[in-house]
């Protein structure tokens, strides 16, 4: 409930700020919401190419 508050504000706050969806994709792992992380995780590396943490987000989206 609290990501999807979250992502809610954030997509109309700011919707290319990087660092609010990587904040929220944490917060959908840590509540066990993988499909919600993955989405976010994916959206972090559109908006950032080039992030430190990108292999590290790409090898959790591949987990099966």
């Amino acid at each position: 409930m609290v990501a999807q508050i979250g992502t809610i504000m954030a997509d109309e706050v700011r919707p290319t700020y990087a660092e609010a969806w990587e904040n929220l994709a944490h917060t959908h792992r840590a509540e066990g919401e993988r499909k919600g992380a993955v989405a976010l995780y994916r959206e972090v590396l559109r908006l950032r190419p080039g992030h430190a943490r990108r292999a590290e987000y790409e090898a959790w989206i591949e987990q099966r």
